[in-house]
């Protein structure tokens, strides 16, 4: 009796667990910093100083070899159209994963601060642009499928320096168990996807 009364226990409170909501805080200010808040406890997932300039050129080159090996593998093993396919499915199978896991979560607060600075005032504006280009098509994008509760988003060009300054901050909430849900979904899809 004790057995059935323990395991009725168990089973009510991972029930709870699963349907209570998750908060996942993101926060950068030159240290990118990752917290859960799980029924009023506060976990530090991620710390750790990161740049997001640094190297940008050789990293950049590096990403495009790489890219440029694998594509080329990717084009010699199964050839042009079946790549392109591959490509086109798992993109088309990420953005409705997207949408789903956008629709189900609520963005309590979403804040950019960025300060846009290069060597020069062309070199400013070209990456000012750029920027805009990416963040605001992205906000819209977010905003089209599940608007943020608070939006403060300011992106302006600095003549006066040479080095840029970024501060981002993400505050989103969502149920534990459509999370688990959403992950095993995406990898079960893609799982049946790769066995075709």
């Amino acid at each position: 009796m004790t057995f059935i009364y323990f395991s009725a226990l168990t089973i009510l409170l991972i029930l709870i667990i699963l349907f209570l909501p998750l908060n996942v805080i993101i926060n950068y200010d030159k240290k990118l910093s990752i917290k859960l808040n799980f029924f009023g406890f506060n976990i530090n997932v991620f710390s750790k100083k990161v740049s997001y300039e640094s190297n940008q050129d050789d990293s950049s080159e590096n990403k495009n070899n790489n890219n440029n090996i694998s594509v080329s593998n990717l084009i010699k093993k199964d050839g042009i159209i079946d790549t392109i396919k591959y490509i086109c499915d798992v993109l088309k199978l990420l953005s409705s994963m997207t949408r789903k896991i956008l629709k189900r979560t609520t963005i309590k607060d979403l804040t950019i601060n960025y300060s846009v600075a290069g060597q020069d005032s062309f070199e400013t504006s070209i990456k000012y642009g750029r920027i805009c280009t990416l963040i605001y098509t992205t906000l819209g994008i977010i905003d089209s499928i599940n608007p943020p509760k608070h939006l403060d988003v300011n992106i302006y060009p600095n003549y006066n320096s040479s080095q840029s300054n970024f501060r981002f901050n993400l505050h989103v909430y969502a149920r534990s168990f459509f999370i688990i849900y959403s992950t095993c979904f995406f990898a079960s899809k893609y799982i049946k996807y790769l066995q075709n």
